[in-house]
């Protein structure tokens, strides 16, 4: 097993909730975002899906959390 080291630089963490279709699985949102090939994002991950009739017909908003890091230094992101 191998180990990598801890970096010296602070993982950066932003939130964003986007408005999406009902049948829509998040799992095709997440295969999207990891086609990017962003290589400062370290993971991404689904914390709230909310769904009411007042996003409009057919329509829920799900909140994702994004985790960057730069190995090399801080970014002001």
């Amino acid at each position: 097993m191998q180990f990598k080291p801890l970096s010296k630089f602070p993982a950066v963490q932003r939130d964003i909730a986007v408005i999406i279709p009902k049948d829509l699985k998040y799992a095709a949102v997440e295969e999207q975002v990891k086609k990017l090939n962003l290589k400062k994002l370290q993971s991404v991950q689904l914390f709230d899906v909310f769904e009411s009739e007042k996003l409009g017909a057919g329509k829920k908003s799900i909140a994702v959390n994004f985790t960057f890091i730069d190995e090399e230094k801080t970014d002001r992101w």
